[in-house]
């Protein structure tokens, strides 16, 4: 007998935008926000995206100075 309540409760790692997010190359989320202006990219930072509740997805790029 399957409890509907633990059915309901998906992983957020298992939703299909939290896994692609977790594929990607840090380098490819770097190469694309420094593209942003200057200002936003000159020091080392850290994009954090939160697509579901529960997937946090966290790419550190270098600063450009």
């Amino acid at each position: 007998n399957v409890d509907d309540d633990d059915e309901s409760r998906e992983d957020p790692h298992d939703t299909a935008c939290c896994r692609r997010l977790m594929s990607l190359d840090n380098s490819c989320v770097c190469q694309a926000a420094a593209r942003l202006p200057a200002f936003m990219t000159a020091v080392r930072h850290v994009v954090r995206l939160t697509p579901v509740d529960g997937c946090h997805v966290t790419f550190e790029c270098p600063g450009s100075f």
